[in-house]
């Protein structure tokens, strides 16, 4: 059994990036989203409501909504919002912000220093073209996005369990990032099996007693996961998405996706239509 390094696959991305103007008092609710999400106030403030409780972000100020996590946002007047959606994992499928204490609120100086990282992330995101300068906006976003990753887990502290977690997942890194690199495909546990050079059933009580579930069912997590985030992140029809996960029965991937969320996909699509 050979592990693969831990910090080649460390990965931190930007799901999407942007900003919204509210020229008048706005209250909404955004259901769970499969990203962590940073939101800055640019101008004005705003008060936002994760796990009930409400906290005012004034201007120059940050909050982090957790991922999975129900949020809702009352505006002021003329309020502008900057906000950064990213993804940070390990091993492909386990997110490293889920490791920690994180907090909610930043302010003052280092309020003011995430603002200014997300805000350059929300410009760099909409230039678009081939141009000269692409390849040093691309080395600039990929810097500020593990800028804005190691801001946030300056102020964290590793949970209890940080490294009996990472212990586990590290014993069947080979095994999570071949399903990551796949998951589009039909994944057979044979297949992973042979990885770790285990018998099937030897490899299926291993991978169980370590990540908590079958490998089966691992894999159909997965799949909804990455089924979610292309149901925020794009106008893909579900049809489509369905058919990328390697379901060419919608009706079936619907009653998959409502069981693990409790929501069907159309329904969830548009709930989260509205990011901020």
């Amino acid at each position: 059994m050979k592990n693969i390094s831990l910090e080649r696959t460390v990965s931190a991305q930007i799901c999407m990036a942007g900003e919204k103007q509210y020229s008048c008092k706005e209250d909404f609710k955004v259901a769970k989203l499969p990203f962590e999400l940073m939101l800055c106030a640019r101008k004005g403030s705003f008060f936002v409501t994760i796990n009930e409780t409400t906290e005012r972000i004034c201007e120059g100020e940050a909050v982090l909504v957790p991922f999975n996590t129900e949020y809702s946002i009352n505006t002021d007047d003329g309020t502008e919002i900057c906000y950064v959606a990213l993804g940070i994992y390990v091993y492909y499928s386990l997110r490293v912000l889920s490791l920690f204490d994180i907090p909610t609120t930043f302010k003052g100086d280092e309020g003011k220093s995430i603002c200014d990282i997300c805000d350059e992330i929300r410009m760099l995101c909409d230039i678009s073209g081939f141009t000269n300068s692409r390849l040093e906006n691309a080395v600039r976003l990929n810097s500020d996005t593990y800028k804005l990753v190691s801001a946030i887990l300056q102020r964290s502290i590793p949970l209890l369990s940080h490294d009996d977690i990472m212990a586990r997942h590290e014993k069947v890194s080979q095994v999570l990032m071949y399903i990551g690199e796949h998951i589009r495909e039909s994944i057979m546990q044979a297949d992973l099996s042979e990885l770790l050079l285990m018998s099937p059933d030897s490899f299926y009580r291993l991978f169980k007693n370590l990540i908590g579930v079958a490998p089966k069912d691992f894999i159909i997590s997965e799949k909804l996961r990455s089924a979610r985030e292309m149901l925020v992140m794009t106008d893909m029809p579900i049809g489509e998405i369905s058919a990328l996960m390697g379901y060419d029965n919608q009706l079936y991937f619907s009653a998959l996706f409502r069981k693990k969320y409790g929501i069907c996909p159309k329904e969830y699509k548009k709930e989260t239509a509205r990011i901020v």
